[in-house]
């Protein structure tokens, strides 16, 4: 697949800090700070690992506003029961977290803060007055955070989710293929490590389009069947190289 240097030659990505995913996690950088969250941002993986985070990261600062404000403005606060302020604040909380995004657990429990194990999600979830409680708020403080903490708790999984911008487009019993919209780019991991091993840039950075779900695995098909003549002319086709660049890339298939 020699061809495959030469496109990520000519079909520039842009640079990590010209996405808008970027600018994404690098907004929310005082939520990773805040929980002493390492931040080192080298490749694209790493990228996508911070988002993990942060989505999670932002989900939490949602419920613990949501809390304050049930515990401040509910009249009848301090006259309620215990039972009464979780029934309560779970009708209140459950609208703000519908569609944030979540994956599930080994025991099949949504997960909407992937960066904590199962037990910290439900206290913020389910109970979070058990979040209040001050051994529980030093098991939160005393948690390791790091961009591969979401992988480690709940594998590849969360990158099929709402969680990650990748787009899964191809999967069999040896690797996944997902795509990234905001470098234009196919990944290729391996199933059982999700160990990325290649990446092809088919749309070039000036290029806003959407590429549809169809095409996108019609490319991924090509690749993986090292049918590159045909990549090549879809990619041509669709607009994402020009002719110029088409013909030098074709003489290295021929």
């Amino acid at each position: 697949m020699k061809v495959v240097g030469k496109i990520n030659k000519y079909v520039k990505r842009p640079a990590i800090k010209q996405t808008d995913l970027y600018q994404y996690v690098e907004k929310h950088r005082h939520l990773l700070e805040r929980v002493n969250c390492p931040i080192k941002i080298k490749c694209e993986q790493d990228l996508f690992d911070y988002e993990i985070v942060v989505q999670s990261l932002c989900t939490k600062q949602i419920i613990d506003d949501a809390f304050d404000m049930f515990r401040t403005e509910d009249d009848m606060y301090q006259y309620l029961d215990y039972n009464e302020r979780r029934r309560l604040f779970s009708q209140d909380l459950k609208p703000q977290i519908a569609t944030r995004p979540h994956c599930l657990d080994v025991d099949g429990n949504d997960i909407y803060l992937a960066c904590y194990e199962p037990l910290i999600n439900n206290w913020y979830t389910l109970d979070y007055q058990m979040v209040e409680l001050k051994q529980h708020r030093e098991h939160i403080d005393e948690a390791h955070v790091t961009k591969d903490t979401p992988f480690a708790l709940y594998g590849k999984g969360v990158y099929r989710t709402k969680f990650s911008s990748l787009k899964l487009v191809f999967e069999d019993e040896l690797g996944l293929v997902f795509y990234s919209k905001d470098f234009g780019t196919l990944y290729f991991y391996k199933k059982d490590t999700f160990q990325m091993i290649l990446s092809i840039t088919i749309k070039p950075k000036d290029n806003e389009e959407d590429i549809p779900l169809d095409i996108l695995r019609l490319l991924t098909k090509c690749f993986l069947e090292q049918r590159d003549k045909d990549a090549l002319m879809v990619m041509h086709k669709e607009g994402f190289i020009d002719d110029k660049i088409y013909k030098k890339l074709m003489k290295i298939v021929k």
